[in-house]
């Protein structure tokens, strides 16, 4: 049985228990006629099993239990039987429910998330409609000036939905791949074309070294969205006169891309958490930049559902340089 199971008599020490609770709890030696508190070290457990053999009831508990890594979540439910003797014992079923905690508390971060990001934009939208409809429509340059205000935080909203449902497809599985062959110099020369007008409004000089990036066997569009996440974050957080480098080369049966910039950098603290949803190094310097906080979580769920690996590097004031590798085959 994948469930623990914990039989104790009626006095309250332990008969019998099976290799699934010895895992949970970790137990070493033999706990057969001893107390539960003597082999499991959690009072509330002990004092259940205590009230169900003294009520004759049926109790259920959820454990945390604390680990060097992390924490797991046991949920019990402890039962009295009759034994042979006629006298009262107790059996008690633990079942793991620590994945179901954990996707729980992503869906309440995830919600929580989500109506922050939105709140932002939509409330800027109306208060600049509000400014125009009590008279500042009257003032042609403000008008103006509100109007570009408006249309550039509805762009970032409309930016935002599209994250936010291309990562909710990603993790909920219903998101397919659409393999096929394609030159993969192509799709990535065609894409830096696409960002020259912001390349040369900030002055930034793009070295590119595709040449070895070769045909391979990909789903095209996720590629597309992958480089063109990594490359928009370099020209954004890259100063005026700065320089990006792009480039790509064989490692063995993968090709490894890198986007690398002269950029702001990124603080070695942030750095683990850079992948994950919504997560901004300094949400006032981002903000104006439009960024969702959702385009490396993008990049990094596309990259392993090809079975790849992301990464990056950084260094405060010198730049950044993320990567990513794509099988050949």
């Amino acid at each position: 049985m994948v469930e623990g199971v914990l039989v104790t008599n009626a006095q309250g020490q332990i008969l019998l228990y099976n290799p699934s609770l010895s895992d949970i709890f970790s137990i070493q030696t033999p706990c057969q006629g001893k107390r539960v508190l003597e082999c499991i070290r959690h009072k509330g457990l002990d004092e259940m099993i205590e009230k169900v053999l003294r009520e004759k009831t049926t109790e259920e508990l959820e454990m945390v239990l604390h680990t060097l890594d992390d924490e797991k979540h046991i949920m019990v439910r402890s039962s009295p039987y009759q034994m042979g003797t006629g006298a009262l014992g107790s059996v008690s079923v633990f079942n793991d429910v620590t994945r179901i905690r954990q996707l729980e508390r992503t869906r309440r971060d995830f919600v929580a998330n989500v109506s922050h990001e939105l709140k932002t934009p939509l409330t800027n939208i109306r208060g600049y409609a509000e400014t125009l409809n009590s008279g500042a429509l009257e003032d042609k340059d403000a008008a103006k000036r509100f109007l570009e205000k408006i249309e550039r935080n509805a762009i970032h909203l409309q930016e935002l939905v599209e994250d936010i449902l291309s990562i909710s497809e990603i993790e909920s599985g219903r998101f397919e791949l659409h393999i096929k062959e394609f030159n993969l110099v192509n799709v990535l020369e065609d894409l830096i074309e696409q960002h020259q007008l912001q390349i040369s409004e900030k002055k930034l000089t793009l070295d590119s070294q595709l040449s070895q990036a070769g045909t391979i066997r990909a789903d095209e569009k996720a590629m597309k969205q992958i480089f063109n996440n990594l490359l928009e974050n370099a020209i954004k957080y890259t100063p005026e006169q700065g320089k990006i480098t792009v480039r790509a080369f064989q490692e063995k049966s993968k090709i490894r891309i890198e986007i690398e910039d002269t950029g702001i950098g990124i603080p070695e603290a942030d750095q683990p958490f850079v992948f994950e949803r919504f997560y901004r190094v300094d949400k006032a310097r981002s903000r104006p930049t439009g960024g969702t906080g959702l385009g490396l979580s993008i990049v990094k769920h596309l990259v392993q559902a090809h079975g790849g690996e992301v990464g990056m590097k950084s260094d405060v004031g010198k730049g950044s340089l993320f990567w990513f590798t794509i099988s050949l085959s």
